[in-house]
C-alpha cells in the first residue's frame, strides 16, 4: 500500500469531477498525477495547464506550454484517451522508480528543509552524495517478458515506453499502447553506474550488455526489504512490497490539440 500526501488534491477532483464537466490541473507533473489518479477510470476529462519545472506529460500530450494557451482547449480541444500506469493501486502518468532517484528526491527535499536555497541548487548536493554512496538494491521482477534477478542502482517503469534520446528531454512516442516501459541495469560500482550514465547522455544505452529492458502489461518488483521508497512522477512515496505494476490502456480521458502529433498517437473519443 502506498501512503502519499496528495490525498486532499485527489479528493477534491473526484468531487469536482461530480459537478463539473472538465476537471483542470494547474501545476507540474506531480499536480497533474494527483488529479488524473482521481480522473482514471471516468468520462470526465483532464485539462492539463502547464505550471510546473518539467512538465513532461503535457510536453508528450503536444499541449501549449503557456497556461493561458492551454486553457483555450477547453473550447477547442479533442477529448483523447491515453494509459496511465498503477502501482499497488496509486496512478502515474509519467513514470515510477525505486532505487537512487526517489532517494536522491527525499535528499533534496531533507536539505532544502535544513539549508534553503533553490530546488535545483539542492537536487544538485542530493545526486552527488547520492553517486558517492552508490546504493543498490537487490530485485526480483516478473512480468509477461520473463523473470530476472539483479544487483541495481535503480528500476525505472514508464507509463508506456521512453525512448532513448541521450541529453535530450526524454520522451514517449506513444501514451496510448498499453504497455509499460521498464529499464534497469546491472552495474554494483560506481565505475560500472559512471558508465552507464555516459552511454545514457549519448543516446546508446543498448551498447551496454547489463541493461535489461522491458515492455510488458504488468510487472511485479519484489525487493529484499519490505518498505522501499517510489517516485510518482517526481513525487516520493513509502511502498510495502511486493511492488505490483500495470499498465491501464486508455483510462484517462484528456483535452488535446486537434493537431497534437507529438508524443503520442491516441483516438477521439
Amino acid at each position: 500500500m502506498l501512503r502519499t500526501g496528495a490525498d486532499d488534491l485527489r479528493e477534491a477532483a473526484a468531487k469536482a469531477a461530480v459537478d463539473f464537466d472538465v476537471v483542470a490541473a494547474m501545476g507540474g507533473d506531480g499536480t497533474v498525477n494527483a488529479v488524473a489518479g482521481a480522473l482514471a477510470g471516468t468520462p470526465t476529462p483532464l485539462l492539463v495547464l502547464p505550471a510546473g519545472t518539467l512538465n513532461h506529460f503535457a510536453r508528450d500530450l503536444g499541449l501549449p506550454l503557456d497556461p493561458a494557451e492551454a486553457a483555450l482547449l477547453v473550447r477547442d480541444g479533442v477529448r483523447r484517451e491515453v494509459d496511465v500506469g498503477e502501482v499497488n493501486g496509486h496512478v502515474f502518468v509519467n513514470n515510477s522508480s525505486i532505487g537512487a532517484y526517489p532517494l536522491t528526491v527525499a535528499l533534496r527535499e531533507r536539505l532544502q528543509d535544513e539549508r534553503g536555497g533553490g530546488k535545483w541548487t539542492a537536487m544538485t548536493r542530493a545526486a552527488l552524495r547520492t553517486f558517492h554512496r552508490y546504493p543498490t538494491v537487490r530485485v526480483r521482477l516478473a512480468s509477461d517478458d520473463g523473470e530476472v534477478s539483479l544487483e541495481t542502482p535503480f528500476v525505472f517503469v514508464g507509463n508506456n515506453v521512453y525512448a532513448d534520446r541521450g541529453l535530450g528531454a526524454p520522451q514517449r512516442e506513444r501514451l496510448d499502447a498499453g504497455c509499460l516501459g521498464v529499464l534497469t541495469v546491472r552495474a554494483t560500482t560506481r565505475r560500472e553506474g559512471l558508465r552507464i550514465a555516459v552511454l545514457g547522455a549519448l543516446g546508446r544505452l543498448d551498447d551496454a550488455r547489463t541493461v535489461w529492458r522491458g515492455d510488458p502489461t504488468q510487472l511485479t518488483v519484489e525487493t529484499e526489504g519490505r518498505s522501499q521508497l517510489v517516485s510518482l512522477d517526481g513525487e516520493v512515496v513509502s511502498g510495502e512490497g511486493p511492488l505490483e505494476y500495470r499498465s491501464r490502456p486508455r483510462a484517462l480521458v484528456v483535452l488535446a490539440p486537434p493537431s497534437a502529433t507529438s508524443g503520442c498517437s491516441p483516438r477521439e473519443r
